[in-house]
Parts: structure tokens; sequence; C-alpha cells
């Protein structure tokens, strides 16, 4: 009876921690919804726009980095709270922006807050589950961000299409509004005396970096890089590649979109397909990942912009891959580090190379659209996947080979 409530206990956390991940990134993900109504509303161009999301993933890596080692360091059940409270309140303001400034500095606050919830979720989460559980409670939180792409792309993008840009914010806001009460429930539960043991087993920060150095996981940060230019930078920019850069209208666009989610769905499918096929060879798993990648990109430069159609299909594919290889260092791996109290800790670390790289590729993306047009930008993604699996057959190969042996 007592391990039947505990697990019943467990799955509750997984599922508030789920929604509470969705709502968090619903709050991200609305600007680049209403990116374009934004840029007509206050007649801003896109290359000035483009400053705000890189602005955004900047102070999302730093913040990253610095939530990363203080996450493993504080009440999880707390810091969830305040950073609701802060994207909550962020999103909110935006919504009365009246100027380009405004939404600037809102946006970089509401980054920084953003990189407080991961490392914390799913350190809360290792204390709950057992390691031979942690392959499905990393897909199963991975899941809440494609939820929560498929509302914001399809969904806000549908119903708010008539609807000004302000709305793109202000309803993501009431909702993370409603889960604070949740957590504050659950932090009057549990105060700092009444954390499991494993709350107190983080290492020194200056422990935390010899033990980086040591395992030389810097080459995974350099993999990482490469990731989240390509598969974040395309987050922000897929509305307005498809509806300006491929010609596709309004509505079709967003049709269009909705396959994005449904991409990175199947990402978490292939990938999990890929460790078991491969006896959970995390190597192994990446490169192939990588090279599929590499090989949609190569196929979009072919395509050019002749076939709307085609090009959302591989768009879709490259989406997927990217996802599924995200998956295993920011989902997967930190959860292999919670003997050492170091889940939110890894978390910032590849987190921030990955947001660094996505900070690189907004605006680059941007200028690349502006100067040579869409045929550019995959070019750029082919050289990015070859160095990448370049990456995957030495030093950052080696380090995912280690973290799970």
């Amino acid at each position: 009876m007592v391990r039947s409530a505990a697990k019943r206990n467990d799955l509750r956390v997984l599922i508030l921690c789920w929604a509470t991940y969705s709502v968090a990134y619903l709050c991200r993900l609305n600007f680049a919804s209403a990116l374009t109504k934004i840029s007509s509303g206050l007649d801003i161009s896109h290359e000035l726009l483009g400053i705000i999301p890189s602005a955004y993933f900047v102070v999302y890596a730093i913040g990253q980095l610095l939530n990363g080692f203080i996450g493993d360091r504080v009440n999880p059940y707390r810091y969830i709270f305040l950073a609701l409270c802060i994207t909550a309140g962020a999103n909110f303001f935006i919504s009365l922006s009246t100027s380009y400034f405004q939404i600037l500095i809102l946006w970089s606050i509401n980054g920084f807050c953003q990189s407080m919830f991961w490392g914390s979720l799913l350190r809360l989460l290792s204390w709950n589950f057992d390691p031979s559980k942690y392959k499905t409670v990393a897909t199963s939180m991975s899941l809440s961000s494609i939820f929560a792409s498929i509302l914001s792309w399809s969904v806000l993008g549908t119903v708010l299409l008539d609807s000004s840009w302000q709305a793109y914010f202000f309803i993501p806001s009431l909702a993370a509004m409603l889960f604070l009460s949740f957590w504050l429930v659950l932090l009057k539960r549990n105060p700092n005396d009444s954390l499991p043991l494993a709350a107190k087993k983080s290492l020194t920060l200056k422990d935390s970096f010899r033990l980086l150095i040591a395992d030389k996981l810097y080459f995974l940060c350099v993999l990482c890089f490469c990731l989240g230019f390509i598969k974040e930078g395309l987050a922000v920019w897929a509305p307005t590649i498809f509806m300006q850069s491929l010609g596709l209208q309004t509505e079709k666009s967003l049709l269009y979109l909705m396959v994005i989610p449904i991409a990175n769905l199947g990402g978490l499918i292939i990938v999990r397909k890929l460790l078991s096929y491969s006896r959970e060879n995390t190597k192994k798993t990446m490169f192939l990942m990588l090279a599929g990648m590499g090989l949609s990109a190569v196929a979009l430069v072919a395509a050019g912009d002749r076939f709307p159609a085609l090009n959302v299909i591989f768009i879709s594919l490259l989406t997927a891959l990217a996802n599924g290889s995200i998956w295993i260092v920011i989902s997967y791996l930190p959860l292999a580090f919670s003997a050492r109290g170091m889940v939110s800790t890894m978390v910032g670390v590849f987190d921030f190379s990955i947001y660094l790289g996505a900070s690189v590729a907004s605006v680059l993306l941007g200028l690349l659209l502006v100067l040579f047009g869409w045929i550019a930008v995959p070019a750029i993604w082919v050289i990015f996947s070859f160095f990448a699996c370049v990456l995957c057959i030495g030093g950052a190969g080696t380090c995912l080979m280690k973290c799970y042996d």
C-alpha cells in the first residue's frame, strides 16, 4: 500500500511538472507566433525584431549557466514558483507595451526566468523516480514542449488570427498565473528541512568545474552549440521563412507549421528506437541523428525555393532529428548525474551552449534571408551538421559513451 501510494504521488509530481513546463514553454514560443503582427503593429522591421529573440537567447544562455549551478543548491519548489511569477509578469507587461525597447527589456527578463525551469524540474523528478525510469521521465517531459508548440503555432496562431499581437502574450500570462497556486501548496509542504538526502549532495562550484574539464565535457558543449544553431534558430524564424521566403499565405503557413511540433514528436520516437536498436549506445545514436540532419539540409539546398511543400517536409525531418539529438543532451544525459547532485548543473551547461548557438542563428539567419535569400539558410545548416558529425566521432562521442557507463 505504501509503495502504491508513493507511485501515485510520483505520477502526480510528473504530471504537474509536465503541465508547468508546457505553460512555461508557451510563454516563450508566443513571440515567434506574434512576430509578423508585432512588425506591422509597431512598424518595426524584421531585421530589428530579430535582435529581440537574439537578446532573449543570450540572456537565456547566461541564465542557464547561472541557474544551472544555483538550481542544484536551492529548494526546487521555491525556484519553480519564482520562475512562474516572473514569466507570468513579463508576458503580462509585454501585452501592455507600446514600444520596441519595452518589449526588448521584458522579453530579456523572460529569457532569464525561463532558464530557471528545466534544470529544477529534472532535479525534482530525479528524486522521485528510479534510474531505470529516467528514459521514460525524460521523454514525458520533452512531450510538454511539443504540446506547447502545437498550442503556440496552431491554436494561438489560428484562434488569435484576427486578434491584436498583445493577445499572444496576455493569454499565456494568465495560464502561468493559474499554476502558481499549485506550486505554492507544494512549497509549503516541502520546506528545506524536509527535502530528500539527494538534495544535499551537490558538489561545490569548484569541484563541478573540475569534473567538467576532467571528463572533457566541453566537447559536448561545442556539439550543443551546433545543435542550437540549427534547431532553435529554425524555431524562431520558421513562421517568417514560410510566410515570406516561401511565399505562403498566413493561414496556409500556420497549417504547415503544425507539421513541426508533430515532427518534434517523431524525433523523440526515432531517438528512442535508435537507442533501443543500439543497446543504449548514445554515441552511435547521436551520430545517426546528426548524419540524417546533414542529409536533410543537403536535400533542402537541392530543392531550392521551387517546391514549398517539399521544403516543409525536409525542414520537418531536420527539426525531428535535431529535436531528438537535443533530447539526448538536455533530457536524458543530465539525469545520469543525479548521484553526484549535478542534474541542474549539467542542464545549465548544455543548454547554455545550445542557446549560445541559437543567439548567433537568430541574427545570422535573418541577415542571410535578406541578403542572399532562402537558399543560403540550409547551406549553413549543412556546414554545421557536418561539423557536429565530426565532433560526435571524436571527443563528444567519447563523452556520450561515458555518461551512462
